[in-house]
């Protein structure tokens, strides 16, 4: 029986990560992924964007930009047997697909030209081990793409796959997918069991530890693809076990390649798992459930830089005043692990901009306090004195001590000295109680930046307390 996911759902499961635990890790890696510097993604050997490649993902526009330039560096000096041809192509694909190509004759030519050259066998190039997956991805890409014909890529294709070593399950599974929609039905059978047996060598946990967690990722994806669940959960909760707080702490080139396949490891073990069928196939529901996570928190952050541009744009202090609430109330509702309780809310004595609370089922971090944040936005020409700053105070004063203890000050002109050294004593008085400030700048770059409005708070606390 096919299920057809409608957007509704996936929005339901994308915004519920404790949902299940292998979901969960696969939202927060690409969530992270999303979340990092063009440069580092798209860097001389990473294949970060392989997983949103595979997910069919529009990258957003800072990345388009970005690839597209990185794109043009590498043409020149594209050499089969290099990583740059597999860079390129990862690049020149996520491009093609959603409509940002420069340049496209041009690369599409450099691509087949290199790639044609290897359809005659042998050719030095096989018998080196760590090039066969970048090459069989190279070559599946651009057949794809239609940039290869079917006798070009189907001669490649084989020739990569010729003698393929099973002594280890690596080399095999990394060409597992290639081979699977290449190769004929008996020829498919023969590599599958070849694999099968190289991968029961090592379904001992304890075997595990000698590699890689994005080696073990490749034996997930294979054991997922085969419906065998049981050893598919038994090396997804390893890799489980083995991911930490600083999984996603460094933005290496080697961390971003490992964070995309254990991501799409962990996708495919949790439709796996929860038998989701979806155009008779649960690797597509998979891939969809995971390209909502992403395309969910890019659509965002690029309605989110709009809505900057708006308030930037308003032509009278007042308008830009009520812009600016309406954006910090979107900028928190699309932040993870915040909710939006109150707005302009009037009591007899005082006016409340914002009342944010935390979401107790998302990881925030720590040195935010209280279950409850108060914050006041300003927009004016000059800066905010220590007299606002005190009335401020008296707002969050008047707060329960036990749930609310953070306010948070936003003025887009910035702070005047007093108003700073009143915040410092603030402070440095109340014991349960801290105030933060943020001025227009901040706003600005982490906007720009793609951070979210948790991260924002976090640096503006450490800031504050440095003053």
């Amino acid at each position: 029986m096919t299920t057809a996911f409608r957007l509704e759902e996936l929005s339901a499961l994308a915004t519920r990560p404790f949902h299940d635990e292998y979901f969960r890790a696969a939202s927060r890696a690409a969530r992270w992924l999303s979340e990092q510097d063009p440069a580092e993604l798209v860097g001389d050997d990473s294949v970060g964007w392989w997983l949103l490649i595979y997910a069919g993902l529009r990258p957003p526009r800072r990345l388009r930009q970005e690839m597209n330039r990185r794109l043009s560096d590498l043409l020149p000096r594209l050499r089969m047997g290099r990583s740059e041809v597999y860079t390129a192509t990862v690049l020149a694909r996520t491009l093609q697909r959603c409509g940002a190509l420069q340049n496209r004759s041009k690369v599409c030519f450099r691509l087949q030209e290199l790639l044609t050259s290897l359809s005659d066998p042998p050719h030095r190039l096989w018998s080196r081990q760590n090039l066969r997956a970048d090459l069989a991805w190279t070559c599946q890409s651009l057949f794809e793409l239609g940039w290869l014909d079917e006798q070009s890529h189907v001669s490649v294709v084989r020739n990569i796959l010729v003698d393929v070593p099973f002594d280890s399950f690596l080399p095999a599974a990394q060409l597992w997918p290639v081979a699977r929609a290449s190769l004929t039905d008996l020829e498919r059978r023969e590599f599958s069991s070849k694999l099968q047996d190289a991968c029961n060598s090592v379904k001992d946990p304890s075997r595990l530890t000698e590699f890689l967690d994005w080696e073990v990722s490749y034996l997930l994806l294979f054991f997922a693809s085969r419906d065998d669940i049981a050893a598919a959960r038994m090396v997804g909760d390893y890799l489980l076990s083995r991911q930490t707080e600083s999984q996603w702490d460094e933005a290496t080139e080697e961390n971003i390649e490992a964070t995309s396949l254990v991501g799409l490891a962990f996708c495919r073990l949790w439709a796996a798992s929860q038998a989701l069928i979806f155009a008779e196939n649960p690797a597509i529901a998979a891939e969809n459930v995971l390209r909502h996570t992403l395309w969910h928190t890019i659509r965002t952050e690029e309605r989110l830089e709009d809505r900057w541009e708006a308030v930037l744009g308003a032509r009278d202090l007042a308008t830009k005043g009520r812009l600016l609430e309406d954006f910090l109330r979107f900028y928190a509702e699309s932040s993870p692990g915040l909710s939006v309780q109150e707005v302009r809310l009037r009591t007899a004595s005082e006016e409340i901009d914002l009342l944010l609370e935390k979401d107790r089922t998302f990881e925030v971090p720590r040195d935010l306090p209280g279950q409850y944040i108060l914050v006041e936005c300003k927009y004016k020409k000059k800066k905010s004195g220590a007299d606002e700053i005190r009335d401020f105070q008296g707002k969050l004063l008047n707060r329960p001590r036990s749930t609310c203890k953070l306010g948070v000050f936003v003025s887009m002109a910035g702070f005047s000295r007093d108003s700073k050294t009143e915040v410092m004593r603030f402070n440095s008085r109340e014991s349960e109680k801290i105030l933060a400030l943020v001025n227009g700048d901040e706003v600005d770059e982490a906007v720009r930046g793609g951070r979210s409005l948790v991260a924002l708070i976090s640096d503006a606390i450490l800031a504050t307390s440095k003053i």
